[in-house]
């Protein structure tokens, strides 16, 4: 299950939301970058399989509709999704 441990106490606490209300389908949609974990690597995970998310993300955005809010946790996703938006650090692209 992701974010069950002390990261998504984290994550939960930032939303201002418990893990009920977290991992309740009618609140949240988990869309995680890959449905295989790969392992951990020398300095955090694995990344996620190559091209997993071009084939997968969009179809299914598309079945969720109207989110009403994005919130992409990690290095991974932030890079797919952002692009060169990023900023140097994870606080200053929080920031941004």
């Amino acid at each position: 299950m992701p974010w069950d441990d002390a990261s998504g106490v984290k994550l939960w606490t930032w939303l201002g939301v418990d893990d009920e209300q977290f991992y309740d389908p009618g609140l949240f949609a988990i869309l995680l970058m890959d449905f295989y974990y790969p392992g951990k690597g020398k300095s955090g995970d694995l990344p996620p399989r190559k091209d997993f998310a071009d084939l997968w993300h969009m179809r299914i955005l598309a079945e969720l509709g109207d989110l009403g809010r994005t919130i992409l946790v990690g290095g991974y996703a932030q890079k797919y999704y952002l692009g060169d938006r990023m900023k140097p650090s994870l606080t200053e692209t929080v920031t941004a």
